[in-house]
């Protein structure tokens, strides 16, 4: 679902004239300073300003006005909306002449933050609009969503990630959710799937097992709607590796698989009885193999290809398993 207020590309949209008109007149903060302490200011205080503002991040583009304001013997007034030279404008309250409180920060491109503050940070419950429409309602730390909060994509806000947060990244165990009927829930690392998970489709089918970078990777298990099920290996979303594939009619199938089909050594039982032990290539018994028939004990060691088994280079009448395999499994 992506990260917080450091979004990537929130910056692009085009300032949202009608929160900006909402906060009313705006006031400086150098009203707040006599002349004689404006003058004290230093010309580490001038380089700091210019390097806030020049700062990518939403809450670093003020920092060296804030702590000039922190600086000011007049005390801050609650309540009145306060400009600053990067087209942000604060309302809500300080202490100490810092934000600290409840209050509301819009940035010149319409982002805005509406929250609890804590010594200018946003610390505490706070809610982060971007400048697209996607929204976070959550708990902040250091100016970063940490802790819980839930994510709203503004294409579609039934589209959301509720769950763990650190440092505006997705961190623990969370719940996605999308429009689709689709939904995962797990553990996510540095923002993606990771570890332990359980993926819902909107018919039913599931997957519940290992997760590594937003893709199945490991032992998983798949159910799908109809009932067939896999227990096995998965490699980037993919079945790969040793597993069990079983089927509503009863057959059933154990071995080797390669990008979803059947491939190297496997076993393969029908609900009838029959059985065949043998290699596979392409999801269909190709090599060596036994078929075994429990109704007549017979059992033939032969060659497979394609499907089929042949002796002297033609199919044996009776023996054939075609159309026993399921496809990409």
């Amino acid at each position: 679902m992506g990260q917080c207020s450091q979004k990537e590309n929130c910056c692009g949209g085009a300032p949202n004239e009608e929160n900006l008109d909402k906060l009313g007149a705006p006031i400086l903060p150098s009203d707040y300073a006599d002349q004689q302490t404006m003058a004290q200011m230093s010309e580490e205080d001038d380089a700091d300003l210019i390097d806030s503002m020049q700062s990518g991040g939403y809450f670093e583009r003020d920092l060296g006005e804030l702590r000039r304001i922190a600086k000011m013997p007049k005390k801050m007034e609650d309540g009145v909306c306060v400009s600053f030279k990067s087209g942000a404008k604060y309302t809500g309250q300080w202490k100490e002449n810092m934000r600290h409180g409840k209050g509301t920060m819009v940035w010149s491109d319409g982002a805005m933050y509406e929250g609890e503050w804590e010594k200018n940070c946003a610390v505490g419950k706070g809610r982060f609009t971007h400048t697209d429409g996607d929204i976070f309602i959550g708990q902040w730390c250091s100016n970063m969503a940490n802790g819980t909060g839930t994510y709203y994509h503004h294409e579609d806000l039934l589209s959301t990630y509720r769950g763990q947060w650190h440092n505006d990244i997705q961190e623990g165990f969370g719940v996605e959710e999308r429009s689709d009927g689709t939904k995962y829930m797990g553990i996510f690392r540095n923002g993606k799937k990771s570890e332990h998970g359980k993926y819902i489709w909107k018919d039913g089918s599931e997957c519940e097992g290992n997760w590594s970078d937003n893709l199945i990777q490991g032992p998983a298990k798949y159910v799908t709607s109809d009932g067939r099920c896999y227990a096995g290996q998965w490699s980037k979303s993919t079945i790969q590796g040793v597993g069990k594939y079983t089927y509503p009619d009863g057959k059933c199938y154990s071995g080797q698989y390669a990008e979803d089909v059947k491939s190297g050594f496997g076993i393969f039982t029908w609900s009838d009885g029959r059985r065949y032990e043998g290699f596979w290539v392409g999801g269909k018994q190709n090599g060596h193999g036994w078929f075994s028939d429990a109704k007549n004990g017979k059992k033939v060691d032969a060659q497979w290809d394609n499907g089929k088994f042949v002796k002297d280079n033609a199919p044996v009448e009776g023996a054939s398993v075609e159309g026993a395999t399921a496809g990409g499994a």
